[in-house]
């Protein structure tokens, strides 16, 4: 029997956040690795649009910290969001299949709470991709570090 080949792209996001006290470099708080919710936005103009040259086509410009819930996949804000919590990103290729956007928010902006995590377009665009995890509170002596991926696969 032949095995049926595929020609499925499949992508796949996750996100890792931990809390470092800036004065040891202890981690106080790890999300652990959690899959997220690619929006619609994020498929449409960020994943489909993008890599066709479509009109309205966006890249990930940044990431935004919140408080809120996980987003829904017609998301367009990320639930909770905090406005002083939103940066632009570093971004490593890493062979052919993954993206992996990372930055470090420093605790000086405010103490806040953090919930979810999530992929924008601009500071002030759409929800490419986000998700929630245990909530935890950011202080002025700490940091906050964030990896987010996007793997691409055909299995």
């Amino acid at each position: 029997m032949r095995k049926k080949k595929s020609n499925v792209v499949r992508i796949k996001g996750f996100l890792h956040g931990q809390i470092v006290d800036k004065a040891t470099g202890k981690v106080v708080a790890d999300s652990g690795v959690m899959q997220n919710q690619i929006t619609n936005y994020g498929l449409r103009f960020c994943l489909l649009a993008a890599a066709a040259g479509g009109t309205g086509s966006v890249q990930v410009a940044g990431a935004r910290l919140g408080s809120g819930s996980a987003p829904a996949s017609d998301a367009t804000v990320l639930p909770g969001s905090h406005s002083d919590y939103y940066s632009t990103v570093g971004l490593a290729v890493n062979g052919s299949t993954q993206a992996r956007y990372t930055q470090t928010y420093d605790g000086t902006l405010g103490e806040v709470t953090l919930a979810n995590a999530g992929l924008l377009a601009a500071s002030g665009g759409s929800l490419i991709a986000g998700n929630t995890f245990a909530s935890s509170a950011l202080g002025t002596n700490q940091e906050f570090h964030l990896t987010y991926d996007l793997n691409f696969g055909t299995s």
